[in-house]
């Protein structure tokens, strides 16, 4: 629409009136309209800077398009005046000029609002380009501007205004349709009109009258694509490059489906993401494939399609934030039988910023070197991870099933190279000091696969759509590419990994039971020892009781200093995003030296 002469008109008198710019008056105006809507007299929205700001060294040599967009906040003045408030807003624009060039990534990393949280959802364009139309004279391009039409503008915002100064000014709306429907944006294209004619035609009326006149807002649905719920890292790929992109960006662990750039991310902090993958996972990725791929899942795609990516044996799950290695005080964990990492996240995010956590990861679930086979190999491996991340104790470790025995053995070694154990907390384990104790591990791949599909289906709380009767008929391939689609399927398993990865993990899962069968639990020296037991009892899983002692026998091995808490689920799901909370609030009370029996 174009506005009427006399309102023009009147515009401009009054930003000559107050010394301002005319786009001084149209920002103060939508920020009147915005108040009016909301309710709120202090709003945010986003305007168009020509981001090559004179105090920027170098800006005048600079070659290229550097239009910006960047957030401009208004807070309507108590006094309800107009004029002095146009003053101010356009004092503060003046000292806003030297930030202009900053990426909307750098200003998101400045402000209170979480990662991925938009900060302004309408923008405001005001187009003043100069144009001499005596250089058109005798052209022989013919063009009548006023018959052109545009295909469709397209905008990542509900709502964008243009305002052009061009024979008189005009504006129009650009909203998506998803958001915000042609009569509701009609409605409020007539409602900033009248607000312009009210502020043009008697701007000495207070601002608290203005906003008075303003009618409901118009209707805008929620955000459109984002209804799909934040899907965790699913393998030591995906959670090692989750702790870059938290580290890069700042804030909250991302999910593997959020975007790097809707995240707040820039070209210079994609340049910093690509240097730390490399430094941190050894492979050398091409910005192109963060640029056509800007998700953890992309990226862990291309970095296995480029190389065999070596997992670290060590990983940061979560926690506070990951300090460079040395560090002064960490909680080391090892998963169950052959699991990767992964299954540990969920109590690492519930322990929250007391210290950093890490997991233990078993050797050969990427097929670059063979598993271990005893568990005093593996400890011994881990010991080493352990003391390069952490040179001193006190140390803290944790393990899960067949991992307690692990840390365990870890705890022992450290105690025999003369380091401090704070404590070591056992996960819904017995402790194997004879030979028939223990459960029954998985004799052959067709066992193990079995045992694996119900250990998904516990961890993920549903049915992977695959019985498994449907195996025994197959072939050994074939049951693998079989579980390989059905993990893929259900979103456990990234689709790329497929059957080779799975294959490693039953390679894995036979070492580790040979490993576990071939280990006693000595005490050699005593540990202070958290015994955290499920309340509940599965079908499928082992009975846990030894003769009335609650601590599965780590009692006897920790000369009494061993206290037992009960949690919520059962031997698999007392580690699930259900449950963990309250393991991590164990973990927590030992931390701070309060960890008593419940």
């Amino acid at each position: 629409m174009r506005l009427p002469a006399a309102v023009g008109d009147g515009l401009r008198a009054l930003a000559a009136a107050h010394r301002v710019t005319p786009s001084t008056v149209f920002q103060a105006a939508w920020g009147v309209l915005l108040a009016g809507y909301s309710g709120a007299r202090d709003v945010v929205f986003g305007t168009t800077v020509s981001g090559r700001p004179p105090t920027l060294d170098g800006a005048l040599a600079m070659v290229g398009l550097f239009i910006n967009t960047v957030p401009l906040r208004l807070r309507l003045p108590d006094d309800d005046r107009l004029g002095p408030w146009l003053a101010a807003i356009q004092l503060a624009a003046a000292a806003g000029r030297a930030f202009e060039h900053a990426a909307s990534g750098q200003i998101q990393r400045w402000s209170a609002l979480p990662p991925g949280a938009p900060l302004y959802e309408t923008v405001v364009v005001y187009e003043n380009y100069p144009e001499d139309r005596s250089r058109l004279a005798g052209a022989s391009l013919d063009i009548d501007l006023d018959r052109a039409r545009t295909i469709g503008a397209q905008t990542a915002y509900p709502v964008t205004l243009l305002i052009g100064e061009r024979a008189g000014w005009s504006l129009k709306l650009i909203t998506r349709r998803d958001r915000i429907c042609a009569p509701e944006a009609a409605g409020l294209v007539a409602e900033f009109e009248a607000l312009l004619a009210r502020l043009a035609g008697d701007p000495a009326r207070p601002l608290t009258e203005q906003l008075a006149a303003i009618a409901r807002p118009p209707r805008i649905a929620p955000t459109a694509g984002r209804a799909r719920p934040s899907q965790p890292p699913r393998d030591a790929v995906e959670l090692q490059l989750a702790a870059i992109w938290r580290d890069v960006l700042g804030g909250a662990a991302p999910g593997v489906h959020d975007s790097f750039f809707e995240l707040g991310g820039h070209s210079l902090l994609a340049l910093e993401l690509v240097r730390r993958i490399e430094r941190e996972l050894g492979v050398s990725l091409a910005l192109a494939a963060l640029l056509e791929r800007p998700t953890i899942e992309g990226v862990a795609e291309a970095i296995r399609g480029a190389a065999a990516v070596a997992l670290a044996p060590a990983i940061y799950l979560g926690g506070a934030a990951r300090p460079r290695a040395p560090v002064p005080a960490a909680v080391f964990c090892v998963p169950g039988a052959a699991m990767d990492t992964i299954s540990l996240h969920p109590i690492a995010r519930a322990v929250g910023d007391a210290v950093p956590i890490y997991g233990l990861q078993p050797r050969g679930l990427d097929g670059a070197q063979p598993p271990w086979r005893t568990i005093e190999d593996t400890a011994a491996a881990h010991v080493a991870a352990i003391r390069a991340i952490q040179p001193a104790g006190p140390y803290r470790i944790a393990g899960h099933s067949y991992g307690a025995h692990v840390a365990y053995e870890i705890a022992q070694q450290l105690r025999a190279a003369g380091c401090e154990v704070a404590w070591l907390a056992v996960l819904d384990a017995r402790a194997r000091t004879t030979r028939d104790a223990g459960v029954v591990t998985a004799r052959d791949d067709e066992a193990r696969l079995g045992r694996l599909v119900s250990l998904v289906r516990r961890f993920v709380g549903r049915d992977l759509a695959l019985p498994l009767d449907e195996l025994r008929p197959l072939g050994p391939e074939q049951r693998i590419e079989r579980v390989a689609a059905a993990l893929a399927g259900a979103g456990v398993l990234p689709v790329e990994l497929g059957v080779r990865r799975l294959g490693h993990y039953l390679r894995v899962g036979e070492a580790t039971a040979a490993a576990f069968e071939g280990y006693l639990a000595g005490g050699r020296h005593p540990v202070r020892t958290l015994v955290i037991r499920a309340r509940e009892r599965h079908a499928d899983d082992d009975v846990l009781a030894t003769a009335g002692d609650d601590t599965l026998g780590w009692g006897a091995l920790a000369a009494g200093d061993a206290s037992v808490h009960w949690v919520a689920g059962d031997h698999v799901t007392m580690i699930t995003g259900d449950h963990a909370g309250e393991v991590a609030a164990v973990l927590r009370g030992a931390l701070v030296g309060r960890a008593e029996a419940a």
